[in-house]
């Protein structure tokens, strides 16, 4: 990743990364856990990480297949 990036506080745990020329969310890190999310659009080159689970899978796409990893419907108990 290079350029700079901006941020803002989405909710009282998250703080979400994006580039403030186009707005797409470089990654969102939590202030409560060493963890950060990472979207799948992210990345320039596929298939360099797999996912370990998946979040808000109520909305996911219907195409998408199931049962590939753990999945959570909204967010995952930490």
């Amino acid at each position: 990743m290079s350029g700079r990036l901006e941020s803002w506080s989405s909710s009282d745990e998250g703080r979400r990364h994006f580039c403030p020329v186009c707005g797409s969310v470089a990654y969102i890190e939590f202030v409560s856990r060493d963890e950060i999310d990472l979207p799948f659009g992210a990345f320039d080159e596929t298939g360099v990480f797999e996912p370990q689970y998946e979040l808000w899978v109520k909305h996911r796409e219907p195409w998408l297949p199931r049962g590939v990893r753990p999945d959570y419907e909204e967010e995952r108990e930490h």
